[in-house]
């Protein structure tokens, strides 16, 4: 018995693939370049056309005859990682995406024993953070990870865990930009001095992020890129409080 509503989507599959040839071998990126946009016109049918073919991906790849869509996910994801890393230091993420992916073996030793393995999320995550990283030091014209020093890192920390929102219209800026903005962004609002610092990342997410960024200048440092690890002091344990410190050592 097949029921009326896999009868229509079978129906608008059929007629899809009459105007939209697939490959072969058929692949995840093939199956995303056909799915058709979901428009406000015609909704259920485009719905129907996508879950066939993502139907049709999932029965192929438990045949063997694509590639698990979790396993596309995650090299999809850790492409466009490195796809929105900054050109002066894609290098140096490309290489450290790699030393992930083989273990994070210490090169300092001539026999790893202990390989370590990583969730593809968690390895996600780290890579976003290095390249969310990098991207702020660019701006901040910063062109080596030898530059990178306190200061810089307390000016990151600061703007992710503020942001700045004007009390008339609510509108958000980055935090960094307290210094050169003085009248609202939103030209409808127009107020002046308006902006107030607001919260933006919780201790935990900023704790998250500065972990991932103590692997990777732990990476930079094993293989000679870095003379030492600059977030190796940097805490962000507890539920009270962290520690953010200058150039000069001093806590702000």
């Amino acid at each position: 018995t097949i029921r009326a509503r896999d009868f229509w989507r079978y129906r608008a599959i059929g007629e899809y693939l009459k105007t939209c040839e697939l490959p072969e071998p058929l692949t995840w990126r093939a199956i995303e370049e056909a799915l058709p946009r979901l428009t406000k016109r015609a909704r259920v049918r485009t719905k129907f056309i996508r879950s066939c073919l993502f139907e049709l991906g999932d029965l192929l790849a438990a045949r063997g005859d694509m590639q698990e869509r979790s396993s596309y996910l995650h090299e999809n994801g850790l492409r466009r990682s490195l796809e929105r890393s900054p050109a002066v230091f894609l290098s140096q993420v490309s290489d450290f995406q790699q030393w992930l992916l083989t273990g994070m073996v210490n090169p300092n030793v001539e026999q790893a024993r202990d390989a370590l393995t990583i969730g593809p999320q968690t390895m996600i995550e780290r890579i976003n953070a290095v390249t969310r990283f990098l991207n702020f030091c660019v701006t901040h014209n910063t062109a080596s990870l030898a530059q990178i020093g306190p200061s810089l890192i307390a000016k990151y920390q600061e703007t992710m865990l503020w942001q700045l929102e004007c009390k008339e219209c609510h509108k958000r800026v980055p935090f960094d930009s307290a210094g050169s903005i003085k009248k609202c962004a939103n030209t409808e609002c127009g107020g002046i001095k308006s902006y107030i610092r607001i919260r933006r990342l919780t201790r935990g997410s900023l704790g998250g992020a500065i972990s991932h960024l103590r692997v990777f200048f732990d990476w930079a440092e094993l293989h000679g890129l870095v003379t030492s690890n600059p977030f190796a002091t940097i805490i962000c344990g507890g539920s009270k409080a962290f520690t953010i410190r200058n150039e000069r050592g001093e806590m702000i």
